[in-house]
Formats: C-alpha cells, sequence, structure tokens
C-alpha cells in the first residue's frame, strides 16, 4: 500500500515543477486551477494556466493544482496539490493526500511556515484529512490536515 502511495507523490513530482515555474515566472496575474486530468483548465481573462496535465492511471485517479488568484500575494493553501488515488488505494486512504506550497520551513506539520514568497524558496507541506491512512503513507506526509 505504502509504495502505491509513494507512486503517487512520484507522479505529483511534475505537478509541483509546474507550481514552482509558474510562481517564480509569471508575475503578478493569477492562475487558474487545474481539474485533475485531461487538458489544462482554459485560464479566464486576466490569468494563465499551469503547463501541466494528468492522465488517470490504475492507482491514481487524478492530481488536481489549486488556483493562485494573485501570484504577488498568495495564500496558505494557494497552489495546493490533491493527489486523489483510485480503487483499493483511495478506499484505504480515504482523502486525497495533500502537497501544500509555501515558504519558510516545515515542522511537525502538513503546511510551511507561511505562504509562498516570490522572493523565497518553495517548501512543501504534506498531509491528509483522514488519521485512519497515517499508517499507509511515508514519514515525511504523516500529518492530519485540519
Amino acid at each position: 500500500m505504502r509504495a502505491r502511495v509513494i507512486e503517487g507523490l512520484n507522479l505529483a513530482a511534475a505537478a509541483k515543477v509546474a507550481v514552482e515555474d509558474i510562481f517564480s515566472t509569471v508575475g503578478t496575474t493569477g492562475v487558474a486551477s487545474y481539474g485533475g486530468t485531461a487538458s489544462t483548465t482554459a485560464a479566464s481573462s486576466g490569468q494563465t494556466s499551469y503547463a501541466y496535465e494528468y492522465a488517470a492511471g490504475s492507482n491514481v485517479a487524478s492530481i488536481t493544482i489549486a488556483a493562485i488568484p494573485v501570484l504577488a500575494t498568495p495564500a496558505m493553501e494557494d497552489g495546493q496539490i490533491a493527489i486523489t488515488y483510485a480503487a483499493n488505494v483511495g478506499s484505504a486512504l480515504g482523502a486525497p493526500l495533500l502537497l501544500t506550497p509555501g515558504s519558510g520551513g516545515v515542522t511537525d506539520s502538513a503546511f510551511p511556515a507561511a505562504p509562498m514568497r516570490l522572493s523565497q524558496p518553495i517548501v512543501w507541506g504534506c498531509g491528509i484529512a483522514n488519521a485512519a491512512a497515517l499508517k499507509y503513507l511515508p514519514a515525511n506526509c504523516r500529518y492530519v490536515v485540519p
């Protein structure tokens, strides 16, 4: 089970790069959310979109990326990646695995110390909303998201 969860984390690596890349290069416009599978979501006026696409697999149903309404002043859960697992893995976890970008450090929490900041490196918090699923997660993701 843990190997399948780690597979999802590995598949989400490209989504993390998409968030980091767009955050560091776009400027002050916003970024539209990505729905989790298939083609990139069309951005509305004044927004751009993530250069990311995911095709559902046998263990991972979708990988979504939350919008960043204003890149100059993001909030804590802006750009958050949700990995939704399929079949038995999804049933065992009971909730998506959440990767939250931010700045500062990540200490005993699913969230970084602060939201992303343009002049600081991006760090990633990792957690899940279901405490019963912690036994299936790697050590750096064993945090409950409130």
